[in-house]
């Protein structure tokens, strides 16, 4: 561990609004799409995670870091998600060790019963489930892929695809996410 401070919410500078719970891929877009297009929620968000070396390069951007571990109810008291405002959960369920994403929620919701909690889901079944246990919001990245493939395969069909690939392209020259 690189830290001592870990868990400690006295080393944020100000108390967050938003939880991101758990960092890999989704997260790393996450951070990277808000410092793009919404910079200022930054101020406003806390990441909770346990990776040192991913938390160093966070704290390095100027993101609060809170250490620790997202399936331990008492870290979550501890970190302060009981007054944050939206909590966000891109892990899953195959990244989370001892727990689920189902799991994850329902001690989200002892602890907040009013924050708008958005969670990942794999599954259509999965999904059901996160909303019966009381997510805002439910997000299967698959189907937002199959949305952008159904356009990809039109700008094919319609020769565009050159245009297209510029487009994602720009996305994909340098970017300066904290997991690439």
């Amino acid at each position: 561990d690189l830290y001592k401070d870990k868990g400690d919410t006295a080393s944020l500078h100000r108390q967050p609004r938003i939880f991101l719970l758990g960092f890999f891929w989704t997260a790393s877009s996450v951070i990277e799409e808000l410092r793009r297009e919404s910079p200022g929620l930054l101020r406003e968000l806390a990441v909770i995670g346990f990776n040192p070396h991913v938390n160093e390069e966070l704290r390095r951007r100027g993101i609060n870091i809170i250490y620790g571990d997202i399936t331990q109810r008492d870290m979550l008291v501890h970190s302060g998600v009981a007054d944050g405002e939206i909590l966000i959960c891109t892990i899953p369920n195959s990244l989370i060790k001892g727990a689920t994403n189902v799991r994850l929620l329902r001690q989200l919701r002892e602890i907040n019963p009013t924050a708008q909690i958005i969670m990942h889901a794999d599954t259509f079944l999965e999904g059901q489930e996160l909303y019966q246990a009381g997510a805002s919001f439910v997000s299967l990245p698959r189907l937002t892929e199959a949305v952008e493939l159904r356009e990809v395969i039109l700008a094919a069909r319609n020769k565009i695809l050159d245009q297209k690939r510029f487009a994602s392209d720009t996305k994909l020259d340098g970017p300066r996410e904290v997991i690439p």
